[in-house]
């Protein structure tokens, strides 16, 4: 599962780059009315999977330390 999680997290940070350098390239639609739908959609997209890259990584986190107290358990 660990594993799947730290893939869905590279995948999503790629994308989210990507995105991130297209709109500070100035690609990103601006201009008439529905442009700005398309780049407010735009927004709501990299908002969208910033908040998916935290919860892959709290949930990477819960994993180590789940590890981590099964590792300290005498046993």
């Amino acid at each position: 599962m660990k594993q799947q999680l730290e893939r869905a997290l590279y995948e999503l940070c790629y994308a989210l780059a990507e995105l991130e350098q297209a709109r500070a390239a100035n690609r990103w639609p601006q201009g008439a009315a529905q442009d700005f739908r398309i780049a407010e959609k735009g927004d709501s997209v990299i908002v969208l999977l910033r908040l998916s890259q935290w919860g892959l990584e709290t949930a990477l986190r819960a994993l180590g330390e789940i590890d981590a107290a099964q590792a300290r358990q005498p046993g």
